[in-house]
């Protein structure tokens, strides 16, 4: 079982250093589906991982490398993003 606070402060970590901007979501979907598609499935990843490590069913262990995933996937959304701003 993982510590909800635990995975909170390991999310918000990732999350700020990405420095996520509104759109990201929207943008990939206009101009790489594939990468939306992306997107989409690592955040029901970590969202899946993240319930059941609360439920017990899941570590911090568990959770690291889905959360790993779900950055490296918004970091190429976040790059596409700031090539569209160009």
């Amino acid at each position: 079982m993982a510590d909800d606070q635990v995975l909170t402060e390991m999310f918000l970590k990732a999350a700020r250093a990405l420095e996520l901007q509104p759109g990201v979501l929207e943008a990939a979907r206009k101009h790489s589906p594939s990468l939306a598609n992306e997107l989409e499935m690592t955040v029901d990843a970590l969202d899946s991982v993240w319930r059941k490590a609360i439920a017990g069913q899941a570590t911090e262990e568990d959770f690291r490398p889905v959360l790993t995933d779900w950055y490296r996937i918004h970091k190429k959304a976040v790059a596409l993003g700031a090539s569209l701003e160009k």
